[in-house]
């Protein structure tokens, strides 16, 4: 995954819920300096952290590794 297309998907989906970074760490559970990281594409998460994020934001997993292009979480997930 790079860096700076996560970055770029975190950014694009925490805009869809007007979040800041300080409302993702709230919801996630992960620290606001982790998630700053994140977005200023110094770090990338552990799977772990994904999966928060991707829980958190409402949207899948792939979408925010650039997998896929539609934000859409599967159900069963």
């Amino acid at each position: 995954m790079k860096n700076e297309l996560f970055a770029q998907r975190l950014q694009i989906a925490m805009y869809w819920k007007e979040w800041t970074g300080a409302d993702l760490a709230r919801r996630s559970g992960i620290p606001a300096a982790t998630i700053s990281r994140y977005l200023c594409s110094q770090r990338q998460p552990n799977v772990a952290r994904l999966i928060k994020l991707s829980r958190a934001l409402d949207v899948s997993a792939d979408y925010l590794l650039g997998l896929t292009e539609s934000m859409k979480r599967s159900e069963t997930a």
